[in-house]
């Protein structure tokens, strides 16, 4: 480490001695500095007179599967929304909630609490927008929603497009739309990291949907043309536009400690091997980097084909580990890896082959990826991404506030908002189309597919790890007959 920074962290300890608190947070940094003041934000409400003059509505709803960190994300929106002086309003059971009408007024102490739930509180469904637009923009109208904050996976960004494309239509969607990635399977194009992905490790692409949708009828409907943004959250973490989801890192832990007390079994019971089947949909997230925290012998997924000799392969390698002095296996494989090598041939074709030297067993996770409280992770990262989607939006509604109303048409009032390399990024839905499959609901680059050689290396394999990976899909960049119309089809 540099003198320089040394020399800082003195800095610091004799701000405080001097009672200087203010310049001892400027000297911890930037992130301290923005965590602190959202703690602040967050934990005492101002009193009426003190709150701007606003006279803005903004919705909040979830879409798609819930993911842990939902929650803490509503309770941020609504919170930050309320010291900017907007009207909060709640849509229960997402699109499905918002065309029959499930919304009313969500005060400060509403919220109280949400932090540590896991689920969503809200209500939450996968119902797509597209056939009922003329429905959500009257009750954009009844409610004068001027700004819409979607937290949810894919279905919540392809909704979102969808309404954002019926804007020439329905004047009610032209307001500012914005999305944050939350699903565990950590797909989403534009993000590297979403909400969520650590505590569940299911297919969570329902928000990403809705938003693709939203933003199609701004096109037809004016009552779109508002400001819109999607928080990815989803344990898939398949939503284009975001390394990470949230609710993605609850889901990892909870596979990893699911794992952890297999083998824990298995150390007892010599000469084991376990098939492990996770969630993620096509997206091969949770099985890969939870099969590489949990030391996995080795894992199946969508992305990365393989067949009959690659088995045939893994069962001769597992045949020799049994004969050093770690007589256990692990295997673990993503639902939709492939639909002829399901979890029982898997199954069965270890117990055939491995006859006489080992035995095995298969389990299937389910719904547990989905539940729980979430990670502490998925409760600061939700809070930070909603709080600034709540400034974005505030400010797009100043931008976008002329002639005595809210009139937001452009690509950049509607957004999805995903980390890249540890930044947060505002991302054009309709920019991020080209970055996704959306016949099996991933995005065609996934940083986390520069892993898969590592985990290999660690079984014991004879590889190498190559720095350089794209981290392409290779039934992208060679498409097989079947998937032609991949990157057309929504």
């Amino acid at each position: 480490m540099p003198c320089f920074f040394c020399h800082q962290t003195q800095e610091v300890q004799k701000a405080m001695d001097e009672k200087k608190f203010d310049e001892a947070v400027r000297l911890r940094g930037r992130s301290f500095e923005n965590n602190l003041s959202t703690y602040r934000l967050l934990s005492f409400r101002k009193a009426d007179s003190e709150l701007p003059n606003s006279s803005f509505n903004v919705a909040v709803m979830n879409v798609g599967a819930p993911a842990a960190g939902m929650n803490a994300a509503v309770r941020s929106a609504v919170r930050v929304g309320i010291t900017e002086g907007h009207k909060m309003f709640a849509v229960n059971d997402g699109f499905e909630g918002f065309y029959k009408g499930q919304i009313k007024e969500i005060k400060w102490g509403d919220v109280g609490g949400w932090t540590g739930q896991g689920g969503s509180l809200l209500g939450t469904k996968r119902t797509l927008p597209g056939k009922h637009l003329d429905k959500i923009a009257e009750q954009m109208r009844i409610h004068n929603i001027n700004a819409l904050l979607v937290v949810g996976g894919f279905e919540a960004y392809v909704g979102l497009l969808e309404l954002a494309a019926a804007r020439d239509k329905y004047e009610e969607f032209c307001v500012p739309m914005v999305m944050v990635p939350a699903t565990v399977s950590n797909n989403i194009p534009g993000s590297d990291l979403s909400i969520g992905s650590d505590t569940a490790l299911n297919a969570i692409t329902d928000a990403f949907e809705s938003i693709l949708q939203l933003y199609v009828a701004r096109a037809d409907y004016e009552e779109f043309c508002i400001p819109m943004c999607i928080l990815p959250a989803t344990i898939s973490n398949n939503v284009p536009g975001t390394d990470l989801s949230l609710g993605a890192d609850t889901s990892l832990n909870a596979i990893v400690e699911t794992c952890d007390r297999i083998k824990q079994s298995a150390s007892g019971t010599k000469r084991r091997v376990f098939i492990i089947e996770t969630m993620g949909g096509y997206c091969g997230y949770l099985a890969t980097v939870g099969g590489l925290a949990a030391g996995a012998d080795t894992v199946y997924i969508y992305e990365e084909p393989f067949d009959i000799r690659d088995l045939q392969a893994n069962v001769e390698h597992l045949t020799e580990k049994m004969k050093t002095s770690i007589q256990r296996g692990l295997v673990l494989r993503n639902e939709n890896c492939n639909e002829n090598f399901t979890t029982d041939f898997i199954y069965q074709l270890y117990s055939e082959e491995g006859r006489g030297v080992f035995d095995c067993r298969k389990n299937i996770l389910g719904h547990m990826q989905q539940g729980g409280a979430p990670s502490p992770f998925d409760r600061n990262f939700g809070t930070k991404i909603a709080a600034k989607a709540m400034q974005w939006i505030t400010r797009t509604l100043k931008e976008s506030y002329k002639g005595g109303r809210v009139f937001a048409n452009s690509e950049d009032t509607a957004c999805l908002l995903g980390m890249r390399r540890r930044s947060l990024v505002f991302q054009p839905v309709a920019q991020l189309r080209d970055e996704t499959d959306f016949v099996h609901r991933i995005p065609k680059e996934q940083w986390w597919l520069k892993l898969r050689p590592l985990m290999k290396i660690l079984a014991k394999y004879k590889t190498s790890y190559d720095v350089s990976d794209s981290g392409q899909l290779e039934h992208v960049t060679r498409v097989r007959p079947k998937d032609s119309n991949t990157s057309t089809a929504i």
